[in-house]
């Protein structure tokens, strides 16, 4: 299935797991967000998925995780935001 060439063509299923879940953060900027709420944002299998990819992106500069509130759910837990 082909993305519409809109501004959110990275968010559509057929995307990558790790660029949809990277577009939604950087869409959501700055705000801090659960594994589960991401998962659920992009309709995602499981939260495990976001999970495993949200892992790699903290080796890097672009994203930033650890305790916080999800501002989606409320939820004090681990969170994920794009710097």
């Amino acid at each position: 299935m082909a993305c519409p060439a809109s501004p959110q063509r990275h968010l559509c299923k057929g995307t990558p797991k790790p660029e949809r879940i990277a577009a939604f953060l950087r869409q959501r900027k700055p705000d801090c967000l659960c594994d589960r709420c991401i998962a659920a944002g992009l309709s995602l299998g499981s939260v495990r998925e976001a999970h495993q990819v949200i892992g790699e992106f903290a080796t890097t500069d672009l994203f930033q995780k650890g305790h916080g509130t999800c501002v989606s759910c409320g939820a004090a837990t681990t969170v994920t935001k794009a710097i």
